[in-house]
């Protein structure tokens, strides 16, 4: 059997075809916050690996007592961003570095390229969490003490949490409404074991989702 498909029955296959197709790309852009800008502050424990001891504040904690963690996040699939990171801090005197005290004041700088892969599918079911977004990630990055370099393999996880709760449509008009903080602590094993030591760096910054 013959079927015969006229031209104009094409071309309205066709429309339909590419209306759907832009209608989904609306949709797809409209229901998420591509970008996320990161304000905020980070602490680095040098000693860790040395001590076993998470929370020794006064020897172990380098803490900057201004803005000191500064990122960009950009979202290129529906659970995974590209986040790069600037970060600075101050090791004081007599703070514990790779399990020794260290008798001077030491510069802390790093750049760090992570992939975030998001986790709120595990939350979604609990409505009184759906402000939460958990994530883990992975990355490479530079980290520079007192001008000695070394490059660092990144791992960790965290949490936004978003003032309002998410809704299907991109950017409300309130910029309240886009505005949340992220929580994350991360480690960073040098690739030079035998020169360099590991650090954890925790951070906790506001984030504006646009």
């Amino acid at each position: 059997m013959k079927v015969f498909i006229s031209q104009k029955t094409v071309l309205i296959l066709f429309a339909i075809l590419c209306i759907h197709q832009i209608s989904f790309s609306q949709n797809r852009y409209n229901s998420v916050y591509e970008n996320k800008l990161i304000f905020g502050l980070n602490v680095v424990d040098d000693s860790f690996l040395k001590t076993h001891n998470a929370f020794n504040f006064d020897q172990q904690w380098n803490v900057a007592a201004y803005p000191s963690y500064f990122g960009y996040n950009f979202l290129i699939s529906e659970k995974i961003s590209i986040e790069g990171v600037f970060s600075m801090n101050k090791y004081n005197a007599n703070k514990l570095v790779d399990g020794l005290f260290i008798p001077t004041e030491r510069k802390y700088h790093a750049f760090d390229l992570n992939a975030k892969y998001n986790i709120n599918d595990l939350i979604y079911n609990f409505d009184n969490l759906s402000n939460f977004e958990p994530f883990v990630l992975v990355g490479a990055g530079i980290t520079s003490i007192e001008n000695a370099s070394r490059t660092t393999i990144n791992y960790g996880l965290g949490t936004y949490f978003w003032f309002h709760k998410y809704e299907n449509k991109c950017c409300s008009e309130s910029i309240l409404n886009n505005l949340g903080v992220v929580i994350q602590t991360m480690g960073k094993s040098s690739t030079d074991q035998k020169t360099y030591g590991n650090q954890i760096q925790h951070s906790f910054g506001v984030v504006f989702r646009f």
